[in-house]
Order: structure tokens, then C-alpha cells, then sequence
């Protein structure tokens, strides 16, 4: 209470208010008609969680922040405290564990000061992650999200192995040749899986690309449903997770049709009429590949049934 006022501005505060000056600190401003110190400047990323939905709420970003000195009148007064407090647990302390040591505290309160705390007040303590204050509950959404995506991405992995299956049928003759001018079969597996490897990067990079597009999109709707929206951005991380996927998905999804193409019978294969011969050999992965895709579709078409 006996020092003098002062003022931490939001990055969007001093450069509208103050153009951005690198020379803003100490300098003094007006605030209710009391002269504020200007101490600090946040960095621009810097959010408290606000949602700023000017259409649902009137909750917004603060544009300055102050200290909350307490007189020592104000220190000895009890029940009317309504602050939210942030809070850094003890290494190897869980929430159920701070929640149990605040209600002991909450209790001894109530006794310590029965006028002040009434049972009908229902004074408390109540903790909650940072993470769930921030965003909400939104684990279980995005984790069901991430699974309907995954099987989406195992029906398209399928459907493409199917036509590199029938492909492989095609090129039986040109890999027999191959093998027969001296082309051992681990070279032919890894030209194979080089070209399946390849296609799966290139559905990667569109992939981003159709991302970041629609993030925009997204972020233009607006949806009030979906927390934090205007930080939600790609970064590192998602590019790395992306490109592994798509590394993992040409490897795994290639190596079948590899490994079926490169085993040929090099009599056989060059034969005439060799063709209906190795399609009748990959007839029965496809049809196996086809039977998981309806299988997949099924209980997507039904889980999106019951979520709506």
C-alpha cells in the first residue's frame, strides 16, 4: 500500500496507446486520475485465456494489470475473498492432494471464524489444472476426433495399397526382367517401397497444405464451441508428426504389394498369360484390404451416428 503505483501494459495496450516505443518504461500515464508507473510490457503471446466473443460475453483481454495491495485492515478482514489464484504443485504432489490440504484448510476457517464463514456461504477451495481452466474439457473431444481421423487415414492407406496391389499386377513382367538381368530382391523391395514412400509424401504435403487453408477457414467461422481458436496455429511439431506419419504409413502400407511383387516365380512370370496368373495370386489381399475399409466405414458411419 506504501509504494507507488504502478502498471504492466498488454503488448495490443502499448502499441496502440504508445506506437510501440521501446522507451516506454518509467514513463507515467493516467489512470482513474492517479499517476501509474509503467514497469513492464508483455510479450504479444502472452493470454490470461479469455475468450473474446464480444457477441456472448463482454469478457475480454485486459489491457493493463495492477498489483492488488491489501491495507492492513483489508489483510485482517475475513469473508469476502473471491480471487483466483495460479499455484505451482510440489513436485510429486497430485490435484487430489492439494484439493484434500485446502479442504482442511477451508474447515479450520470455518471454525476459526464461524460469523465470517457460515455453513450457508459455502466458502471453499476449489483446484482445477490450468490446462482445464484455459481450454475446458476438450481431452475426450480430440481424442475421439484423433481416433475417427486415424481410421479414416487406415481406409484411404488401405484403398491405396489395393490399387498398388493391382498395379504390381501389371508391372509382374517388368520386375520378372529385372530380376532376371540381376536385380537382387531387396533392391526391388526398396524401389517398390521408394515409390510407395514418395506417393505418401506427397498426400502428406497436400495434406498441410489443405490444413493450413481450412485453419484459416475454421478461425474465419469462428465456432464459440471450440476453445482458444485464434491461438490454434501449426508449428514444428505438427510438420514432424506429419512427416513421420506419412514416412510410417508409405512403409507399412507398401511393404505388402513389396513384398508380394519382388517374390516371383521367373519362369511363370515370363510367360505369356503370366498376368492373369499373378492376379489371381494378389486376388485374395484385395479382397482382404477391401473387407477392411467396409469394415472401418461401418463403424465410422456408426459412431457418427451416435455422436449426433
Amino acid at each position: 500500500p506504501d509504494n507507488p503505483h504502478t502498471v504492466i501494459l498488454s503488448n495490443t495496450f502499448w502499441r496502440r496507446e504508445f506506437g510501440g516505443r521501446d522507451d516506454v518504461l518509467q514513463n507515467t500515464f493516467l489512470l482513474n486520475g492517479e499517476k501509474y508507473e509503467i514497469v513492464g510490457v508483455l510479450p504479444a503471446e502472452f493470454s490470461l485465456g479469455y475468450e473474446v466473443v464480444p457477441t456472448v460475453s463482454s469478457i475480454q483481454e485486459p489491457d493493463v494489470f495492477l498489483p492488488l495491495p491489501l491495507s492492513a485492515k483489508q489483510k485482517q478482514e475475513q469473508g469476502d475473498e473471491n480471487y483466483n489464484l495460479l499455484a505451482r504443485l510440489k513436485p510429486g504432489a497430485s490435484i487430489a492432494q492439494a484439493q484434500s490440504e485446502l479442504d482442511i484448510a477451508t474447515k479450520r476457517l470455518a471454525e476459526q471464524f464461524p460469523d465470517s464463514y457460515p455453513a450457508s456461504r459455502r466458502f471453499s477451495f476449489s483446484i482445477k489444472p490450468l490446462l482445464e481452466q484455459v481450454v475446458g474439457d476438450v481431452r475426450r473431444p480430440l481424442i475421439v476426433l484423433l481416433a475417427a481421423v486415424g481410421c479414416v487415414l487406415v481406409i484411404a492407406c488401405a484403398n491405396v495399397a489395393n490399387l498398388l496391389l493391382t498395379r504390381a499386377t501389371v508391372r509382374e513382367r517388368e520386375i520378372a526382367i529385372r530380376s532376371a538381368l540381376g536385380a537382387a530382391r531387396m533392391r526391388l523391395i526398396r524401389q517398390l517401397l521408394t515409390e510407395s514412400v514418395l506417393l505418401s509424401v506427397v498426400g502428406g504435403v497436400v495434406g498441410l497444405v489443405l490444413a493450413y487453408w481450412l485453419l484459416d477457414l475454421l478461425a474465419w467461422l469462428g465456432p464459440s464451441n471450440i476453445p482458444r481458436l485464434p491461438a490454434i496455429h501449426m508449428d514444428g511439431r505438427v510438420l514432424a508428426f506429419n512427416s513421420a506419419i506419412a514416412v510410417l504409413t508409405g512403409i507399412l502400407f507398401g511393404m505388402a504389394p513389396a513384398l508380394r511383387t519382388s517374390k516371383l516365380n521367373l519362369s511363370e512370370a515370363l510367360k505369356e498369360g503370366a498376368r492373369n496368373v499373378a492376379g489371381g495370386r494378389h486376388e485374395r489381399l484385395r479382397k482382404l484390404l477391401v473387407v477392411s475399409e467396409l469394415a472401418l466405414s461401418l463403424v465410422l458411419l456408426i459412431s457418427a451416428g451416435l455422436l449426433i
